[in-house]
């Protein structure tokens, strides 16, 4: 069984320690810069420990001054790490990588919004899709 994110969100920022989480993302719409958009097929995996960094700078979750952990993503092509943050209700990932592209993946409610810049390239993709929490 699936549920909102947000749920798992509002769970997060009222508890300690944070609950590990597994995420499935899947997106439906790819947008490619100014060029256009089309159906997509991608989809993500995220493992998380739940440990986000606070509202004033601490990590470990708000308040708890424990490091933050980051995120496991596993999609069809690759496996990476993207650091986690929660805020107002939205769950956002972020990442670059050594080639100087970023990533950032925001989540509000079931909402999934994934950006991918990669200026060497001079391209940017832009996705749309949902995001729910596998069940233990």
């Amino acid at each position: 069984m699936r549920a909102p994110v947000l749920a798992v969100a509002v769970l997060l920022a009222g508890s300690a320690p944070a609950e590990p989480v597994l995420l499935t993302c899947t997106f439906e719409t790819e947008c490619f810069d100014t060029d256009g958009c089309a159906k997509s097929a991608f989809a993500m995996e995220i493992a998380w420990d739940g440990q986000t960094p606070g509202a004033h700078g601490e990590t470990g979750g708000p308040g708890s001054g424990a490091p933050a952990a980051p995120a496991r993503v596993t999609t069809d092509a690759e496996s990476f790490e993207m650091l986690a943050d929660l805020r107002n209700e939205v769950l956002a990932f972020g990442r670059a990588t050594e080639a100087g592209d970023w990533w950032t993946l925001t989540i509000h409610e079931e909402v999934a919004r994934l950006s991918v810049h990669m200026p060497t390239s001079d391209l940017a993709l832009y996705y749309k899709g949902t995001c729910l929490e596998d069940a233990p």
